[in-house]
C-alpha cells in the first residue's frame, strides 16, 4: 500500500498521447554560426562560460519528437523547479542540477545587479547604440546575419554579438521574433560581468516555468511550444540511459532551408520506443556528476515547496527498490492511439 504514495502519472501507462514534436524557438545551427564566425582565440574567450554548449553540435541526440515523448511521461509533482518522468518503468529527474551538468552553464543563484550594469548612468550613451547603431529593434536572426558576415566586424563586436546570440537567440529565447533585451546589451558593456552571470539558472528557470505552465490538454496535442532550452531535457535523458546511445542514428532533421545546413542527427526513435517497453534497461534516475563540479554548487531555490510524494520516491531510490510499471499509477486514459 505504501507504493500509492509515489507520484502518479500525468497520462496512464501506455495510453500517453502520441505527439509529433516540441516546437523550440532556438536552432542548433546557431552554434555552427558562432564557431565559424569567431577566431580560435575569441572562442577561448567565451569557452569558460559557454564551452559545453559550443560542443553540442558533436552530440547526435536532437529530437523534438523525443522531447514531446518525455513531457507526456511526466509524473505529477508539486515541486516548482523540477519534473520527473518515467522511462522503462523507472523515474528520471530533471532539475537545475541536471540542467547544469549537461549544459556546463553557471547555475548558481542570480546575483542582484546594480542599476549601473543594466541601465546607463545619466549622460552616458546607452550601449545599444554602440552595438546596433540606430536600430530600434534587434533580433536573434539579425545577430545571426551579422555574424555570418563576421569579417566586417571588429573582434570585440564578434565576441559580444556571439554572446548575446547564445543567450537570447539560443538559451533564453521566448519567440521567433524576440528582441534582444536592452538590459543584456547594457550588461555586455563589461564582457567579464556578462560571462560570469549565471545564464544556466536564467535559461533553466524560463524553460521550467514554461513546462509547468503547459496543461495536460496542451501536452496531448500533436505539437507543444516550449520557451527556453528544452533540448537539455533530451540531453539528460541520454545521460540517464546509456543504452540509448547504442540504438544508432536515424536521419538528419532539417532545421532550415539553408544550403549550408547544420547536420542535426536524430536517434532511431523506434528503437528508443522499444527500449521503453523493456524491463531490464539500466536507468540512472539521478545522473552522476564529475568529482569536481564548479557550475552547480548551489542549485537551491528559495521558493521551492516540499512534495511528500517526491520524498517517498527519493527514499525508494536510496533503498535500491526495483521499480515496476504498477508502482506509478493513475493518469488520464484515452489519449493514446
Amino acid at each position: 500500500m505504501a507504493d500509492i504514495d509515489l507520484p502518479s502519472r500525468y497520462f496512464a501507462d501506455r495510453e500517453e498521447p502520441v505527439g509529433d514534436r516540441v516546437n523550440m524557438y532556438f536552432k542548433l545551427n546557431t552554434i555552427k554560426v558562432v564557431l565559424k564566425a569567431l577566431t580560435p582565440k575569441e572562442i577561448e574567450t567565451i569557452r569558460p562560460c559557454f564551452g559545453k554548449i559550443l560542443d553540442l553540435y558533436l552530440k547526435s541526440v536532437f529530437s523534438g519528437k523525443l522531447a514531446h515523448f518525455l513531457l507526456t511521461r511526466q509524473l505529477s509533482v508539486v515541486k516548482r523547479h523540477e519534473i520527473w518522468f518515467v522511462f522503462a518503468r523507472k523515474p528520471i529527474r530533471f532539475s537545475l542540477r541536471e540542467f547544469g551538468l549537461v549544459t556546463g552553464l553557471n547555475c548558481n543563484p542570480l546575483p542582484p545587479l546594480e542599476r549601473s550594469l543594466i541601465r546607463p548612468p545619466p549622460g552616458v550613451t546607452p550601449y545599444w547604440f554602440t552595438l546596433f547603431g540606430g536600430e530600434n529593434y534587434f533580433t536573434g536572426e539579425m545577430l545571426l546575419s551579422k555574424l555570418q558576415k563576421s569579417k566586417a566586424l571588429t573582434s570585440e563586436l564578434r565576441v559580444k554579438y556571439a554572446c548575446l546570440l547564445l543567450v537570447d537567440g539560443f538559451l533564453g529565447r521566448r519567440s521567433f521574433h524576440m528582441m534582444i533585451p536592452r538590459e543584456h546589451v547594457e550588461m555586455i558593456r563589461d564582457l567579464d560581468v556578462f560571462l560570469k552571470y549565471p545564464w544556466g539558472r536564467y535559461s533553466f528557470d524560463m524553460t521550467m516555468q514554461c513546462i509547468k505552465s503547459r496543461s495536460l490538454l496542451q501536452l496531448a496535442q500533436a505539437t507543444v511550444a516550449i520557451q527556453g532550452f528544452i533540448h537539455a531535457l533530451v540531453l539528460v535523458f541520454v545521460e540517464s540511459i546509456p543504452a540509448v546511445l547504442s540504438v544508432g542514428c536515424d536521419r538528419t532533421e532539417p532545421e532550415s532551408d539553408d544550403e549550408d545546413m547544420f547536420p542535426v542527427i536524430s536517434l532511431k526513435l523506434d528503437k528508443v520506443w522499444e527500449l521503453d517497453g523493456e524491463d531490464q534497461v539500466d536507468v540512472l534516475s539521478i545522473i552522476l556528476s564529475a568529482d569536481v563540479v564548479t557550475r552547480v554548487e548551489d542549485c537551491g531555490w528559495v521558493d521551492e515547496v516540499s512534495d511528500p510524494s517526491v520524498q517517498v520516491l527519493l527514499k525508494r531510490l536510496e533503498e535500491g527498490v526495483k521499480f515496476s510499471r504498477q508502482m506509478f499509477v493513475g493518469g488520464i486514459r484515452g489519449w493514446g492511439q
